[in-house]
């Protein structure tokens, strides 16, 4: 017999039983009484005692308020809840979302077919650490709670409906799941989350009411990263953006993974191996990272263009060539003009005309920002400072060292060519970081903005275009070194 049916056949006898009225004990028991004590909240479970007495049958519900149906039968307590015995029982329940109010219901029957209900309220509130700071990406070195209010670098608000991670790196190939990030809600105006203490990288999207991506936000999980002194002035992060490592010794935990198109805030998965071949094309993001099985994403690559950044933002995880484009490697149709070439430098009006500041889709933590070329200082002097590590036939990196301070730079992350989407890990050692800068193609004294390119810092065992500030392709994808901002 189901429990309903039970409940109902108790109903009935009890009813029955009353009905005849020649039962005094039966009547003197008619009443029956049900309570709720020590309600207690921690993490997110809640724990209560349910007290009850002259019931044949008691059951609670925990349900969470803005999802409770007004004035519901105390039936439906006692067919949908969960049954316990009579006097004084201890209840736990788990795993309920954070910061929202729920609800206990309790309910009892009598032998006379009587009910008795009792109801309380609490919350499970998030004890979270906030990163009051807008940025693009947040470095997280240790398991907890973290959460943000999603804004642009210049505090304008991002009008988002939800949030939750869609990718997550893994040291193990081809995992079936993830070890970085957890429990990612929106509420309140904050966007939340929890970080297993693993190191790695997630991305957490922003949707709108439509299930379209908004913005994205890289969640990087490390040791947090030091200052190493590069100029006179300038003091980068000891490692790239993504990186959990920045010593030799540590070997390609120091190696780029995470990859940008220049002026773009999505993050793009590199590897640790060369893809030869479309067919190969993001075969290393697909073996060491693990996408949201709620959502319908994958690595992408598309060789036309986004029609609008606004596109491109909603495809965080689709490269675009741009190779049918005049121009190859514009990953977006918007024109050639300065306020492209100056995404992450600020407001550019011409090469001497122009107001440097940190943009809305830089892509480095607070406090930094993509290196303009001068921040590595001139390049005959960063290459006197340079040393060697390694051999041409198998290149190791370099050690960069400033005022007695040494900085590593491991070699072979050349990133993703726009041509094609495929991995270049490394052909002679060569090695590229982003640049906010531009570079002039054309003739220096007229500085028109078609003679304009991205930079990029260019070195390598072998191969050309060796320096801090040479001219790149906006297509490619490339890793991110950031500088301190002294303000």
């Amino acid at each position: 017999m189901t429990r309903n049916l039970l409940i109902y056949a108790l109903a009935g006898l009890a009813f029955i039983a009353s009905a005849c009225g020649d039962n005094e004990e039966l009547q003197s028991a008619a009443a029956p009484e049900i309570s709720l004590d020590n309600i207690s909240v921690e993490n997110n479970s809640v724990s209560f005692d349910v007290i009850s007495s002259n019931s044949i049958y008691s059951s609670y519900l925990v349900t969470r308020t803005d999802e409770l149906p007004e004035n519901m039968p105390v039936e439906n307590i006692l067919f949908n809840g969960t049954e316990v015995g009579e006097e004084r029982q201890r209840v736990t329940v788990k795993d309920l979302d954070w910061d929202k109010t729920y609800t206990i219901q309790v309910a009892a029957m009598s032998y006379s077919g009587e009910y008795s209900t009792a109801q309380e309220t609490f919350f499970v509130e998030l004890d979270w650490k906030e990163f009051v700071h807008p940025a693009n990406t947040y470095i997280v070195s240790s398991e907890g709670f973290y959460g943000f209010v999603p804004k642009k670098i210049d505090g304008t608000p991002i009008r988002i409906a939800s949030a939750d991670w869609i990718w997550a790196s893994s040291e193990e190939a081809f995992a079936k799941k993830q070890n970085i990030i957890s429990d990612v809600s929106y509420s309140s105006g904050a966007i939340k989350f929890r970080v297993t203490g693993n190191e790695g990288n997630a991305v957490i999207c922003g949707f709108d009411e439509g299930g379209n991506v908004v913005w994205s936000w890289l969640i990087w999980c490390t040791d947090q990263p030091k200052d190493v002194r590069i100029t006179e002035k300038s003091y980068f992060l000891d490692r790239v953006i993504g990186a959990t490592g920045a010593t030799q010794e540590e070997g390609r935990k120091a190696w780029s993974t995470i990859l940008y198109q220049f002026g773009r805030i999505s993050p793009i998965f590199g590897g640790y191996e060369d893809e030869w071949g479309e067919a190969q094309v993001f075969s290393e993001a697909r073996k060491y990272t693990v996408f949201n099985n709620a959502y319908d994403f994958s690595w992408t690559l598309d060789n036309g263009q986004a029609y609008t950044r606004e596109e491109a933002d909603s495809h965080p995880t689709t490269f675009y060539t741009g190779v049918d484009n005049k121009r190859d490697g514009v990953w977006c149709s918007g024109p050639w003009n300065w306020d492209f070439l100056g995404s992450w430098y600020g407001t550019v009006r011409g090469w001497e005309d122009y107001d440097r500041f940190k943009t809305n889709v830089d892509p480095c933590p607070y406090g930094y920002r993509v290196p303009a070329g001068s921040d590595w200082g001139k390049n005959a002097d960063f290459e006197a400072r340079m040393e060697k590590v390694g051999t041409t036939d198998e290149p190791v990196g370099w050690y960069y060292t400033f005022d007695g301070e040494k900085s590593w730079f491991p070699c072979g992350n050349s990133g993703r060519i726009c041509y094609s989407g495929e991995l270049a890990r490394g052909f002679g050692g060569i090695t590229f970081l982003w640049n906010s800068t531009m570079f002039n193609l054309g003739d220096a004294d007229f500085g028109k903005v078609a003679d304009a390119y991205p930079t990029r810092w260019s070195f390598g065992f072998e191969g050309i275009g060796y320096g801090v500030e040479t001219p790149a392709n906006p297509g490619f994808g490339l890793a991110v070194r950031c500088v301190r901002i002294d303000e």
